[in-house]
C-alpha cells in the first residue's frame, strides 16, 4: 500500500482559517520559527486563556520529536489547556482526533483511534474549532 503524503502545513493553514473566522476576537499565533523547536505549532489566546495545540498529519503514525512530547506535556499540566490535534488517515478512512500530550508520549502501536479525547470522521477543522472554544468556555 503506497503512503499517502503528509500534508500538515495545509491542514494547520486551513485550521487557522477557521479558527480567525470563528473566533475573530481570539489572537491565534502559529509557531514555525526554528527558534522555537518543541513549542507546540499553535496557540489560541482568548476569554483571558491561552491553550496550545501541537498539528500532526498521521498517515497513519507521525513523528514525534521527544522535546515536542516533554514541552507539550510540560503545558498540559502547568497551562489550561495543551492538545494534539491529529489528523489520521489509514486505510483510506481519514479522522479528526483530540488527543492529551500523555497518550501520544505512551501511545501503543499509534492506536488514537477510539482513545481519543474526541474525534470525528473526516478532516474537520470545524470539529477542532469547536472544540477550542469549549476549551475557553466560549461558543464559536
Amino acid at each position: 500500500m503506497a503512503r499517502v503524503a503528509k500534508q500538515e502545513g495545509a491542514l494547520k493553514a486551513k485550521l487557522l482559517e477557521r479558527v480567525r473566522l470563528r473566533l475573530p476576537k481570539f489572537v491565534a499565533f502559529a509557531h514555525q520559527d526554528v527558534q522555537t523547536a518543541g513549542i507546540a505549532d499553535v496557540s489560541l489566546t482568548g476569554n483571558k486563556l491561552t491553550s496550545w495545540w501541537e498539528a500532526k498529519h498521521g498517515t497513519p503514525d507521525f513523528d514525534s520529536p521527544g522535546i515536542q512530547e516533554l514541552r507539550c506535556m510540560q503545558l498540559a499540566i502547568n497551562g489550561f489547556c495543551c492538545r494534539y490535534i491529529i489528523w489520521h488517515e489509514d486505510k483510506d478512512v481519514q479522522r479528526t482526533l483530540i488527543v492529551h500530550p500523555s497518550d501520544v508520549h505512551y501511545r501503543p502501536d499509534w492506536k488514537f483511534v477510539g482513545n481519543a479525547e474526541r474525534e470525528c470522521f473526516g478532516f474537520n477543522h470545524d470539529f477542532v474549532v469547536d472544540y477550542m472554544a469549549h476549551v475557553h468556555g466560549v461558543a464559536a
